[in-house]
């Protein structure tokens, strides 16, 4: 389970998963303060999913290259874009319902002989940013540390 977000002092939800009967990515939300939660809403996806919530009521979830987007608190979503078909995606953070950040990465195989001992393949990462809910995303350009 992830920590929970708070959109404000009462306001908040949390994602996590359940194995019982009803397997797969839950979220609960809480109108105070964490006294109580709410009957879990079923995320989109089966797979492992990022989670992020821009606002009480706007929740973006990913799995690999896979986004999806709910206006109303994960009661509908809806499947946007890819993310950019080179990369696979690791984490996901939305400020707010419109401005949201992804790490994602990419393998790069080595060329190796048949037979030949092979380094493992070089990982290659980039921040993008959107600035419209994830209908499209940016790279941001970082320096090397």
């Amino acid at each position: 389970m992830a920590a929970p977000r708070f959109f404000g002092a009462r306001a908040g939800a949390l994602y996590g998963f359940r194995v019982a009967r009803h397997g797969g990515a839950w979220a609960w939300t809480t109108a105070d303060g964490g006294g109580s939660w709410s009957r879990p809403v079923r995320l989109p996806t089966e797979g492992v999913p990022a989670v992020s919530f821009g606002d009480r009521n706007h929740w973006y979830a990913t799995a690999g290259r896979r986004l999806w987007a709910s206006s109303n608190a994960g009661t509908t979503w809806t499947e946007l874009p890819p993310l950019p078909t080179e990369y696979w995606q690791v984490p996901i953070q939305f400020t707010d319902a419109r401005h949201g950040f992804a790490l994602v990465s990419a393998a790069t195989p080595n060329r190796c002989l048949a037979g030949a001992s092979c380094p493992a393949p070089r990982l290659h990462s980039r921040l993008l940013r959107t600035d419209n809910g994830g209908l499209t995303w940016r790279p941001i350009t970082t320096s090397p540390p």
